[in-house]
């Protein structure tokens, strides 16, 4: 089962798709963040091989918070 996280600030967005990556037999989407900031202090390596990025967040954006967690979790 390949794992998904979720990061947007609209929380339709956010559920929307966490019901559509559950419908699978495939995927699992276990958590959605609705800031960066909360996604970069919770994402770790090993409980997600993909992440949902929304581009236009608020504070920091979407390509900020993918540059940080890559920083920070180079293997990521």
């Amino acid at each position: 089962m390949i794992k998904i996280a979720i990061v947007d600030d609209d929380e339709g967005i956010r559920k929307n798709l966490r019901e559509l990556i559950n419908s699978s037999e495939e995927f699992l989407c276990e958590y959605d963040f609705p800031t960066a900031e909360l996604a970069i202090s919770t994402l770790k390596p090993g409980l997600v091989e993909i992440v949902l990025m929304d581009i236009n967040l608020p504070y920091q954006n979407g390509i900020v918070c993918t540059a940080l967690l890559k920083e920070k979790y180079p293997s990521f």
